[in-house]
Order: C-alpha cells, then sequence, then structure tokens
C-alpha cells in the first residue's frame, strides 16, 4: 500500500534487480554517459583514397545516434582493422560527389531486416560545378534505401570526371569526435572547421542544442575559444562564449605621404581569422601629420576587399594622437584583417603603437 500520493514514471527505472531490460535500455545509458561521435577520434574511421576507385576506411570506435526509434540511444560500432571499399565508376563529363557513411542495420527498430553495421558508398548524382564546398549533387542521407537512420558521415569523395582511380585530395573528412550531452574535447582549427561544416549544412545532426566545444584558435599564443550550439535550427550556429582575443602588434613609427590606404614599411598588423562568422574587430595606433588640421586615417582592410573609409579611425594635426575603433563585421574562413594608413591632406603621416585584436561573436 503507498504511503505517499504518487504517479508511476514510465518507462521507469532500469537495472532493478528484478527487471528485464532491452539493448534499447543499454544504449539509452550509452548515449547518454558517452554521447555520439568517434571515440577514437582524430584516427578512428579516417577515410583515405588509396589505389584506383577504392577507399580504405581506418579501424576505430564510434557511437552512432540511433535514428529510427524516439530516444533510442546510442549504438556503439568498433571496427578491429582498416576496411576498403570501392567507389562507383565516374561520370563520363561530370564530376560527382559520393558520401562514405557508417550506418547499422538493427532489424528489431527498423525493420531492415538486417542486423549488422556497414561501411557503405552513398552515390551522388553527377552534377556540374559539384565541389566539396557547394555538395552539389549529394544523396540525402534521411531517405536511404533498406529503411535504416542509424548513421554517421565519414568522408565526402569528390570523383572527377572519366577519373579511373581517386587521389588523396579527392576526400574530405566529415566526422566529428565523440561529445557527451554538454560538451566536446578541445578541437584544433580543422577539426572545428569539419564540426561547423557538418552542423551548417546538416549532415550531422546533434542530438540536442547547449553543446560546448574549446578550439584552439591560435596555437602560436594558446588562445583558446570556446563556443556553444544554439538551437538545432539549419543553419546551425556557434555562439562565442568567451577566451582571450587574437591580438597582433607593431610598435615601430613609421610614415606614408601616399593618400590612398597603404602599408607602411613593417605591414600590418595583421590577423588571419580562422572560421567565417561575425567577428568584433578592435585597432588603433598613435598618428600624427606634419601639417595642422590635415586628416589622417587608420583603416582596417578587411579579405579581399578594398581598404574602406568606412571601417577607418582619425586623427587631425601635428599633435600625436591616439586613436581607437571598435567595430563589427562578417568575415569569411581565412580572411586577412590588417591595418592600413593614408593622409588625406598629403602630408606626411606618422603611426606607431599599432594594434590590433580580434574575436568572434558567432560561427557561421
Amino acid at each position: 500500500m503507498a504511503v505517499y500520493n504518487q504517479v508511476i514514471v514510465s518507462p521507469g527505472a532500469v537495472y532493478l534487480d528484478d527487471g528485464i531490460y532491452t539493448a534499447q535500455d543499454d544504449r539509452r545509458h550509452l548515449k547518454e554517459s558517452g554521447g555520439v561521435g568517434i571515440a577514437t577520434y582524430p584516427t578512428g574511421y579516417g577515410v583515405t583514397a588509396v589505389s584506383g576507385m577504392s577507399v580504405t576506411i581506418d579501424q576505430g570506435t564510434a557511437y552512432i545516434l540511433a535514428g529510427n526509434v524516439t530516444d533510442g540511444g546510442s549504438f556503439r560500432v568498433r571496427s578491429s582493422a582498416s576496411r576498403q571499399v570501392t567507389v562507383p565508376n565516374a561520370h563520363a563529363t561530370l564530376p560527382r560527389l559520393d558520401q562514405i557513411v557508417l550506418r547499422v542495420m538493427d532489424d528489431a527498430s527498423d525493420g531492415s531486416g538486417f542486423s549488422e553495421a556497414r561501411i557503405e558508398v552513398v552515390p551522388g548524382t553527377a552534377t556540374a560545378g559539384a565541389t566539396f564546398a557547394n555538395r552539389n549533387g549529394a544523396a540525402s542521407l534521411n531517405a536511404l534505401g533498406e529503411i535504416s537512420d542509424s548513421l554517421m558521415l565519414l568522408a565526402d569523395v569528390l570523383v572527377p570526371a572519366a577519373a579511373g582511380s581517386l587521389v588523396l585530395g579527392d576526400t574530405k573528412d566529415r566526422r566529428i569526435p565523440m561529445h557527451n550531452n554538454s560538451e566536446m574535447p578541445g578541437l584544433s582549427i580543422a577539426e572545428m572547421r569539419v564540426l561547423v561544416d557538418a552542423t551548417k549544412a546538416g549532415y550531422v545532426i546533434l542530438p540536442h542544442d547547449g553543446i560546448e566545444v574549446a578550439v584552439r584558435a591560435d596555437p602560436t599564443n594558446e588562445v583558446w575559444w570556446r563556443f556553444r550550439n544554439v538551437g538545432l535550427s539549419t543553419p546551425l550556429v556557434w555562439s562565442y562564449l568567451g577566451g582571450a582575443p587574437m591580438f597582433a602588434e607593431i610598435l615601430t613609427s613609421q610614415t606614408t605621404t601616399n593618400v590612398a590606404y597603404v602599408d607602411l614599411t613593417t605591414a600590418g598588423p595583421s590577423i588571419t581569422v580562422p572560421f567565417a562568422g561575425w567577428y568584433e574587430i578592435t585597432f588603433g595606433c598613435d598618428i600624427k601629420s606634419d601639417v595642422a588640421d590635415v586628416v589622417t586615417k587608420v583603416a582596417v582592410k578587411l579579405g579581399a576587399a578594398a581598404t574602406a573609409d568606412a571601417e577607418s579611425a582619425d586623427g587631425r594635426g601635428v599633435a600625436s594622437k591616439y586613436v581607437q575603433r571598435t567595430i563589427i563585421r562578417q568575415l569569411a574562413q581565412d580572411d586577412i584583417v590588417k591595418m592600413q594608413y593614408k593622409s588625406n591632406g598629403g602630408g606626411v603621416l606618422t603611426a606607431d603603437n599599432r594594434n590590433l585584436s580580434v574575436r568572434p561573436i558567432r560561427l557561421i
């Protein structure tokens, strides 16, 4: 007889001594304690072109989100040796983007008629202009044959037109490291780029929002940035939580008489941003002219765009003045942010103590 007012929880507690438990109960535990992704990252399940139209997939351990049932947990998939799989023959005139996937077939949950793990080649549609970036012609992984949606994308293979064999540059890594319900391990720039690309395109699905990741954004100066995925929208956004900005400075005093934006003798300072996204950019220096009332300008050049007054800060006259400005701009991956200078009135501009800092707001 119950002592208190109560309601029974369903499906309830597991691993009671008098219970009978299913594989799904175990998979839920795996997902909640470990998550999904490549457990043996960065080596596990790496894909490499070897010879002819074959690719090799390294041994490893992965946890794959069960895709055909609600709250299905994670399948653990271990491969004890490297495997090879053959990519279909190339199209005669057009490139084609194929995908290498690791898939679990579980008849009890997907009705596929199989109970096994596979590495499969999912061929795309040969399409003019297909690249790793645009992924034109790639097949939808949400509508594969044999029903099972429990899969993980390992790599893209861009098959050149009329190719008789694949080379190293024809594959692109699409794996993500194993992550639990809150955090991923520290990632390199290259690893974070894979994750951002994967979640942005929607071919890697995170189990929920709020997963955090630390990224070594500037290995030279040990600058780490921390991000959190915001919502499971498409495209998914990674918001910046904290970390020191990337920073560069040039203390040397140098001059120019140019009336258009130019580099000084020592160009910059400059910073290369590691990811596409929105950034907060702060720049400043001591600046002066040798002519009274002449405006001197310092600005930032953003990537390939011409340096513009819209991204400038002004000085005036012969007295040295420290000028500084902060702007927010969208940048592409590997864009270079560089300070440049001009003397509007044709006098001699002198700049010293030049400094530049950049930190992200969100990645896109």
